[in-house]
């Protein structure tokens, strides 16, 4: 788990860099929000639930949390959800209907404690109105992404997320062509389905991401991204019409496991 930093002025990202064989690494990350009712958005992996905590208590008394934004019920994001409520107290999780249903068979969740939340609606975070979105892509149900218009920004989920070929901050610290190979394989492996959907219904649904104009986009699975949601929107629109993702198999994946990290790659 990397050191926090903060982007957009009251958001603070947490960055794991988690190696994924010869397509290079995936960032992993989690994210506070400043605001008059802070939010917390995701709780990690379990395998490092000791430095996720640590890392929340050093950026807040967990007790100020007031909402945690679950963008879906995945090991990765959801790892620490019931850890991340017994710290904080106070805070409520917001989920849509099927997360709290996928949930229910490992956590328990009082109503007190949860705020069941459709996409198209908002909560007040005192200081600002934060609207629920439908991503672009997804890879469970329950994903949900999330709009800040203070600061302009789309928490995407793992939807514009990219495996990189080496840790990096934003976007333009990889090579275009790179990123741009690492961006629509990722989006191609989260959502195997895409390749099915129809092109014109696509776009639409690209279109209500745009038209939001956000400046900064925080992927739950990508780098920092200033300014360039156009170029990422239309580097996804191409994704349905490329060949669909197919995973190694296991003799290609002991193959793989031989081979030496490419350079730069965490082990």
């Amino acid at each position: 788990m990397e050191k926090p930093r903060r982007v957009d002025g009251d958001t603070y990202i947490v960055t794991t860099n988690f190696p994924a064989g010869q397509l290079g690494i995936l960032p992993i990350n989690w994210y506070l929000i400043e605001a008059r009712e802070p939010v917390l958005i995701d709780t990690g992996m379990p395998i490092e639930r000791e430095q996720f905590l640590t890392t929340l208590g050093s950026l807040i008394d967990p007790a100020e949390i007031k909402w945690i934004f679950l963008t879906h019920d995945d090991n990765d994001h959801a790892g620490n959800l019931a850890q991340a409520m017994k710290a904080a107290p106070n805070a409520r999780v917001l989920m849509p209907f099927l997360g709290f249903a996928r949930l229910a068979d490992s956590h328990v969740l009082p109503m007190d404690r949860v705020l069941l939340i459709n996409p198209g609606q908002s909560f007040s975070a005192g200081d600002r109105e934060l609207t629920v979105l439908r991503p672009p892509v997804w890879d469970s149900p329950a994903t949900q992404a999330l709009y800040d218009p203070k600061n302009r920004t789309l928490f995407s989920s793992d939807s514009l997320g990219a495996f990189i070929p080496g840790p990096a901050e934003v976007v333009t610290d990889i090579p275009e062509a790179a990123f741009t190979e690492g961006f629509q394989t990722f989006a191609r492996a989260l959502s195997p389905w895409i390749h099915l959907v129809d092109q014109s219904k696509f776009d639409r649904h690209l279109d209500t991401i745009s038209r939001l104009e956000p400046r900064t986009i925080l992927s739950s699975h990508g780098l920092v991204a200033h300014g360039c949601a156009d170029s990422l929107l239309k580097a996804l629109s191409a994704a349905p019409a490329m060949e669909p993702f197919v995973g190694p198999d296991h003799e290609e994946m002991l193959a793989m496991m031989a081979e030496p990290e490419p350079a730069g790659v965490p082990s």
